[in-house]
């Protein structure tokens, strides 16, 4: 059953086109994904190891030096040391100071570092193996994160991206304490996040201790404590009670884990000392009146142009020892103690900037600058030297690299946040960022002070690349992809969308006079016919196109062939074209997609099942065993009907999954529904290729359409590539009794589409999902089965192409009956649209279905006929004449007649009325008719925004999809895509 709202929390408002939703809140990784995931870590790890080994002899600096120093006091039994008394009375470089215990820094970092030193025999490299893997952690940490938040696809980009930063790839063979902060911080925020609504006691509690670690390990998560916690009430309001318990749960248990660390500091100093003694000193280090003046000194080492005007080190100047010296004269004491000097220290700052306000507020820019300016501790590092001699254009090429990645991880994570600026995630990472800056602006900044916020910006730039994913796949230039990248800051969230829930299953190839509910007199429809009675049925219904692509790609659009131009030359659905999915995506609906036709999935070659969020088939990882026993189960061992056996006993993988698509696609769906949040209507789509060649039913459904006699002789009736090709093509034959085996094998398979739908929609049904949902049930186009000595759908526009069902059931908001006005399935574009609540456009040739007083006209087109046919029968006929099949088609329904426009001049008219089959062109006799309809057509057309082929190709398409395609008749043996 549907889970309420009390279940799932408040789930935030989506937002337009493109723009994430939500993800799947569960903390496990799914099954499918793990593999992606897996990748992503395991080449984070990979590269960072390969940086660490690079620079295994870059000299520790700076800090490094100090952390390592401590740690291995620690693992010499001296505790923690680290105090200002090291500079009183001692003169040398810091490193060479006696030591004393104290607080001079906080206790994580040295932990750390103890425990790897410890365990890789006091070796440097061990130290540095253990930030390796703690960069590592974080690629996985922000998958977690992006899933949570966004969804999967946004989560892996973010991985990625993390996977990938030069700059923190960096980090692994640096012993400073921000991949210990940022592996806690990232950790503790997808506790608290990861859940829509408040998190529970336990994520309270263990977000809270991870917190409190984390200001262990930078005092500066302290001031993140009161953020996240005022955060919680915010953002989650619509439960208080339990927002208010999270939050005083998580201050409580950071608090508990810091406390035992303050308690000794205090004892120590005889004073209180929250975390460290170093916080003053930074304070008074970027608050003095001579704070800024080294920074314009020649000898200053500064970055290289164009960075040239910032120093390397700020604030280089105002050393701890000066600190000291400062206190000595200030209290004329000789020995000031640590608490003395910090008190110092703060004192000295609060006058400065008492007494110079106009200073401070002066130097904030230049602070905020050495914070956010392009360059890194990696550009530091090559410009000083401490990698050694490393070759210039390998220097070049890294210190660009840095440069680069940052300004493109920054300007698309600004794009990420306009897109979703109003999701509560999002003001997280921006409140973040503020807190960064308020804390450099007090004092001074550094590029390292920002490092543990990268994660979170990549979090934010994952979301344009995610939708440019989804929506521009194959995007082939750079130009392309900033273009996309910069239209898609256009994006605002939508209000909570309203309308009801579709599912939408298309039974590819199917014509309309096979099935009960059309006349048909076998029995290969019963459920259809019996579920049909309670939705609106259309007896009339023609498909804008003879085949796959353009059929689709018209239902999706609401324009005809002409107006996408998505046909057997031009293979892909071009981006400007908007469809249906998009449209809902873009309301907030949650969007699915499963089709074995990889016409329909093969993304972004296709480009058809743009504005689904998530797209699955057969032939995947998570199905492909599963489909080669489904497969199986149905060829039977004497079955020479088609290719498809020789394939299967190759042990092509794809041949295994064409036919498995309807048992695979109902666990597909409700695996979907249930993995995913309930507070949104979703729209379902469903193409079930039981219908397509090869047809291979299982034996069951030909003895309910066949004689006894006849079923053997189905599988032995060659309706393999050539023999057909070669019949349309009228170089071969088939006998009537073939013909009508090939009939009947064709009416299993429908009568097999028929079970497979009914149980899709008990199995719905059972679990509450069909509640206030609207189920579309059509064909994308017919099948030619003789008729014009014409087999499959191909180099024609006869009625057994273009007459398929539709039945449209919406209880409550379609009237059930039977409708006999002439509509086409291009019409369902603007028709769904309104039952979901959305504006419909009103020009152009679709027209809402549930107006009956709208004028439409019915137009077919076959802009390019296929070549695989051709190729082929070449091939086997090298002398063979081509020409009449190398045609471009189309086709006015007006009435009773029908008028066929062919591109060598064979047109043709047809009275349907009296001629039904087309079997007596009435052109030559009725010329002033003929006349009338072309002119007729013309206008219609004219009167559209016809496109123009931009020419540009997808991605080319995977061997999985090709070999699909080959052995659905859609690419020659040996043919590439066009």
């Amino acid at each position: 059953m549907r889970r309420s709202s009390s279940d799932t929390g408040v789930e935030p408002a989506p937002v337009r086109a493109g723009c994430p939703t939500r993800g799947n809140l569960a903390g496990e990784v799914p099954a499918r994904v793990r593999g992606s995931v897996l990748a992503v870590v395991l080449v984070g790890f990979a590269v960072r190891l390969i940086a660490f080994a690079a620079a295994a002899d870059a000299p520790l600096v700076l800090d490094e030096a100090s952390y390592r120093l401590r740690a291995e006091a620690l693992l010499d039994g001296q505790g923690f040391v680290g105090s200002y008394q090291s500079w009183v009375g001692h003169e040398g470089r810091p490193i060479d100071l006696p030591q004393y215990p104290g607080a001079w820094q906080p206790p994580g970092q040295t932990l750390w570092l103890a425990a790897a030193l410890a365990l890789g025999d006091r070796s440097v490299a061990a130290a540095r193996f253990g930030q390796v893997l703690l960069g590592s952690l974080a690629v996985f940490l922000v998958y977690l994160l992006g899933r949570a938040w966004f969804g999967h696809r946004q989560g892996l980009v973010a991985a990625w991206l993390c996977a990938l930063y030069p700059n923190l790839i960096a980090y692994s063979h640096y012993l400073w304490s921000e991949p210990l902060f940022t592996a806690l911080l990232l950790s503790a925020l997808w506790l608290v996040t990861r859940r829509a609504g408040a998190p529970g006691a336990g994520d309270a509690l263990a977000a809270g201790a991870l917190l409190g670690l984390a200001a262990l390990t930078r005092a500066a998560a302290l001031y993140m404590l009161p953020l996240v916690a005022g955060w919680l009430l915010v953002a989650r309001r619509a439960h208080p009670h339990a927002a208010r318990r999270a939050a005083a749960l998580l201050v409580a248990a950071a608090f508990v884990v810091v406390l035992p660390w303050s308690v000794r500091n205090t004892r120590l100093h005889d004073g209180f000392v929250l975390i460290e003694t170093n916080a003053p000193y930074n304070l008074w280090r970027g608050n003095g009146p001579d704070s800024f003046a080294g920074r314009d000194d020649p000898g200053t080492a500064r970055y290289a142009w164009p960075f040239d005007g910032i120093p390397i080190t700020p604030v280089g100047n105002r050393t701890a020892r000066r600190l000291v010296e400062e206190t000595k004269l200030a209290l004329e004491k000789p020995a000031p103690t640590d608490i003395e000097i910090m008190q110092h220290a703060r004192r000295a700052a609060s006058e400065e900037i008492r007494a110079r306000p106009g200073t401070f507020v002066a130097r904030i820019p230049t602070r905020l600058v050495d914070l956010w300016n392009p360059t890194s501790f990696l550009l530091r590092h090559l410009r000083i030297g401490a990698y050694g001699a490393v070759p210039a254009p390998l220097e070049a090429a890294l210190s660009i690299a840095s440069v680069l990645s940052y300004a493109a991880v920054m300007a698309l994570a600004g794009i990420g946040i306009w897109m979703t600026r109003r999701r509560p995630e999002t003001w997280l990472v921006v409140l973040f960022a503020l807190l960064l800056s308020v804390m450099s602006a007090a004092s001074f900044g550094l590029t390292r002070f920002r490092v543990p916020w990268m994660p979170l910006a990549m979090l934010m730039a994952a979301l344009p690349l995610a939708t440019l994913w989804e929506r521009r796949r194959g995007a082939a230039s750079a130009a392309g992809v900033a273009v996309g990248a910069l239209l898609l800051a256009g994006c605002t969230p939508s209000p909570e969308p309203a309308g009801p829930n579709l599912l939408w299953v298309v039974w590819d190839t199917v014509r309309a006079d096979r099935t009960g509910l059309y006349g048909h007199d076998a029995p290969t429809t019963p459920h259809l016919d019996t579920w049909a009675t309670k939705g609106r049925v259309f007896e009339d219904v023609v498909s804008p196109a003879g085949y796959t692509l353009p059929a689709h790609a018209s239902m999706f659009t609401g324009l005809l062939p002409s107006e996408h131009c998505t046909d057997n030359e031009n293979q892909r659905l071009d981006d400007r074209f908007e469809t249906l999915a998009e449209r809902l995506d873009a309301a907030g609906w949650r969007t699915f997609l499963f089709s074995a036709n990889p016409h329909v999935t093969a993304s972004p070659s296709r480009n058809l099942a743009q504005g689904f969020a998530t797209t699955e088939h057969p032939w995947s990882e998570r199905w492909i065993e599963e489909a080669r026993r489904l497969t199986r189960e149905k060829i039977d061992p004497e079955d020479r009907s088609s290719e498809l056996p020789d394939r299967l006993e190759s042990g092509a993988l794809t041949a295994w999954t064409l036919k498995a698509s309807g048992e695979l696609a109902q666990r597909a769906v409700i695996d979907w529904l249930e993995s995913t949040d309930s507070e949104r209507p979703w729209f379902v789509f469903v193409n079930y290729m039981e219908a397509h060649r090869p047809l291979i039913p299982p034996r069951r459904y030909r003895e309910l359409m066949l004689e006894p006699a006849a079923v053997e002789h189905s599988y032995a009736v060659d309706r393999s590539w050539l023999p057909m090709w070669e019949y349309t093509f009228g170089l071969g034959d088939y006998s009537r009794a073939e013909l009508a085996v090939t009939r009947a094998t064709y009416d299993a398979t429908i009568r097999q589409l028929d079970d497979l739908f009914a149980n899709l929609l008990s199995a719905l049904e059972e679990r509450g999902y069909l509640e206030d949902t609207v189920v579309v049930l059509t064909a994308d186009h017919g099948e030619l089965l003789g008729e014009h000595h014409m087999l499959d759908h191909q180099y024609a526009l006869h009625e057994p192409l273009l007459r398929v069902p539709l039945v449209i059931h919406a209880p409550g908001r379609v009237e059930p009956g039977r409708e006999g006005r002439p509509v086409s399935t291009l019409d369902l574009f603007p028709t769904l649209l309104g039952l979901m609540g959305l504006d419909a456009p009103e020009d152009g040739a679709a027209k809402d279905l549930l107006a009956p007083d709208a004028a439409r006209t019915r137009i077919a087109e076959d802009p390019s006929g296929a070549r695989v046919g051709l190729s082929q029968v070449l091939a086997a006929h090298p002398g063979w004449n081509p020409s009449r099949f190398q045609r471009s088609q189309r086709a006015l329904l007006d009435g009773d007649w029908k008028y066929l426009w062919a591109s060598d001049g064979r047109d043709a008219l047809y009275d349907l009325g009296t001629d039904p089959g087309e079997l007596h062109d009435r052109s030559a006799e009725d010329p002033e008719r003929t006349a009338q309809l072309r002119a007729a057509l013309e206008a219609e057309l004219s009167a559209l925004a016809r496109c123009e082929p931009t020419g540009e190709k997808g991605p080319e398409l995977s061997p999985e999809e090709a070999s699909l395609l080959r052995e659905l008749g859609y690419l020659a043996p040996e043919e590439r895509e066009p």
